[in-house]
C-alpha cells in the first residue's frame, strides 16, 4: 500500500502502519519517504514534479494543472513502478 507521509499522522492509520511497515510505501517530503517529494512546479504545460527514487532523481511532467496534483502523480509512479510498469 502507497500512502502519504501526512496520513501517518492520523492515529488510526499509524496503528495500521506501525505494525506492518514492510507492506507499506511511504511518499512524502521527508527525508525518510521511501519516494522523496523534491519539488511540485507548475508550468504553463502542466506539472513538473521532482522525486528522488531508490536513490535516483526523477522528473514527472503531466498535462495537469493544480499542485495539488504532484503528489497523487508521486504516488501513481511509485504503484507503476512497483507492479513493474
Amino acid at each position: 500500500m502507497i500512502v502519504g507521509e501526512k496520513t501517518l499522522s492520523f492515529a488510526h492509520a499509524k496503528n495500521i502502519y506501525d505494525p506492518s511497515r514492510d507492506s507499506f510505501m511511504v511518499c512524502g517530503k521527508d527525508d525518510t519517504s521511501d519516494l522523496r517529494i523534491l519539488h511540485i512546479e507548475q508550468t504553463l504545460k502542466g506539472l513538473e514534479v521532482r522525486i528522488i527514487w531508490q536513490g535516483k532523481n526523477q522528473i514527472l511532467k503531466a498535462p495537469l494543472f493544480g499542485a495539488h496534483h504532484g503528489a497523487n502523480m508521486a504516488m501513481a509512479f511509485a504503484a507503476a513502478c512497483e507492479l513493474g510498469i
